[in-house]
């Protein structure tokens, strides 16, 4: 049994992620990021004149990636992605994930995958290619899936 193939349109579930002050510190810590605009609010307000913090592009980056990989989920895997950041986001916004499938050839599909801020602007945003494959996808050499009959 093979897993229904994707359409052009499909949405990608979307969830919210709050970018608070612990999470862009620590985010600053692991990526070694010592620029005092991601985890320093009084720093960033008073000298760099921010509402706040300021989110990490590459922590936007990874929440697209994030949206895409439950995407996937055991069906495929991401074998490749682009991304930019559009307008900054700053602390305590909550930024949503939305996406669509945007193509599809036979086992290939393509990804169009956005972050918003909660006034709707597009923080981040990019296209996301994935293989997919039928559940068993962990196994090497797996059958890639196939649409459904009548499709």
């Amino acid at each position: 049994m093979t897993a229904p193939a994707p359409g052009v349109g499909d949405p990608l579930p979307s969830f919210s992620v709050v970018a608070d002050e612990v999470r862009l510190f620590c985010y600053s810590a692991l990526t070694w990021n010592p620029h005092r605009i991601h985890y320093d609010a009084p720093y960033a307000v008073e000298r760099e004149g921010y509402p706040g913090l300021v989110v990490h592009g590459p922590f936007m980056s990874g929440l697209l990636l994030r949206g895409a990989q439950q995407w996937v989920a055991g069906r495929g895997r991401i074998t490749g992605a682009r991304s930019r950041s559009s307008v900054p986001a700053f602390s305590g916004e909550s930024l949503t994930f939305v996406g669509e499938v945007t193509g599809v050839d036979g086992d290939l599909a393509e990804l169009s995958v956005r972050l918003l801020r909660s006034d709707g602007a597009a923080a981040c945003e990019g296209t996301v290619h994935v293989r997919l494959t039928c559940p068993s996808s962990s196994t090497p050499g797996s059958t890639p899936c196939t649409p459904p009959s009548g499709r």
